[in-house]
């Protein structure tokens, strides 16, 4: 790793132990509204097609999301709606219902609905994981570890945590080279970990 690399990756955890702290620390600060001013159709769509799986503010299963995240400026990002999908055939669906309302859009000139899609929640970037006024994939529940009979492959879920992944290898005398922090998701550091330039 390059000084460069180093100071930056120090920077960044300072300022992001900073903010945590001063923002518990101010009394009276500006607490989020856990609900969207807007139901867009394709919300709405979304919650019919897959009743057990979206969630609006502010229930429960959408204001536990929105506060694990790690950084604190991804809690304070409000989507429309948070599909959990509990199998790819779900995640399927979402995405099959969300494209069409993307081409519908696009067909009559006006702006696409925005999207985000979460793995761990671990991103330090603003708006990686979470979209304010958009609809989320919170990928969490996609989260299996299974090794093949022979120990020759293992099938991992995008929305596993490294943890997970470490301790079902573990078990059977297998290691991977994941993320250094067990908390960090799979998917997303599978996918973006290189937006640093320390990343894997």
């Amino acid at each position: 790793m390059t000084g460069n690399a180093v100071l930056l990756a120090v920077i960044i955890i300072t300022l992001s132990f900073l903010v945590h702290h001063f923002r518990a620390a101010q009394p009276g600060i500006k607490r989020v509204k856990w609900t969207s001013a807007e139901r867009s159709a394709v919300s709405l769509a979304l919650a019919q097609a897959l009743p057990d799986s979206v969630f609006f503010g502010p229930h429960l299963v959408f204001v536990e999301s929105i506060q694990s995240y790690w950084a604190m400026h991804e809690r304070d990002i409000v989507p429309q709606c948070i599909v959990r999908p509990r199998t790819a055939e779900e995640a399927a669906t979402a995405v099959t219902i969300m494209k069409r309302d993307y081409d519908k859009r696009i067909s009559h000139g006006q702006s696409p609905l925005l999207l985000a899609v979460r793995s761990g929640g671990h991103s330090p970037i603003p708006g990686a994981a979470n979209i304010n006024g958009g609809i989320v994939i919170d990928l969490r529940l996609l989260n299996t570890v299974v090794t093949s009979n022979d120990r020759s492959s293992v099938s991992i879920g995008t929305g596993a945590r490294w943890l997970d992944v470490s301790k079902t290898l573990d078990k059977v005398g297998l290691a991977v080279a994941g993320g250094r922090n067990s908390a960090v998701g799979v998917g997303g550091l599978t996918l973006g970990g290189q937006y640093l330039p320390f990343g894997i």
